[in-house]
């Protein structure tokens, strides 16, 4: 049973995060990976910022796990949350522009 919303797509490009490094990302959400000690817990909410190519997206997230992934290295999933519409539409760009062809620099592959 797939319990996904969304399409998600895994980073391939010039996609920076002040969060750490962004593994896959969805409209829904995205995973990130961050190296220090342990950066938030389950449950906590984060703001963010999402810089590409085509400009940048204001991100707020809830954390919906987070999980060790070796020494100072953490991975956590975030859902978005109370995203305006413009940046939802630039999200969606972003996303579908990983399954499709695009003009200008591809950022994405499919996962």
């Amino acid at each position: 049973m797939e319990r996904r919303r969304f399409q998600r797509v895994a980073g391939i490009g010039d996609l920076n995060c002040c969060l750490g490094e962004v593994v896959d990302l969805s409209a829904g959400g995205m995973q990130v990976i961050r190296k220090g000690k342990q950066p938030i817990q389950q449950g906590d909410f984060v703001n963010g910022m999402l810089e590409h190519d085509e400009g940048q997206i204001d991100i707020r997230a809830r954390v919906v796990w987070v999980r060790k992934l070796g020494f100072f290295r953490w991975a956590f999933g975030l859902e978005f949350i109370e995203m305006n519409e413009k940046d939802l539409d630039n999200l969606v760009q972003l996303v579908e522009c990983g399954h499709h062809e695009c003009v200008g620099p591809r950022l994405w592959a499919a996962a």
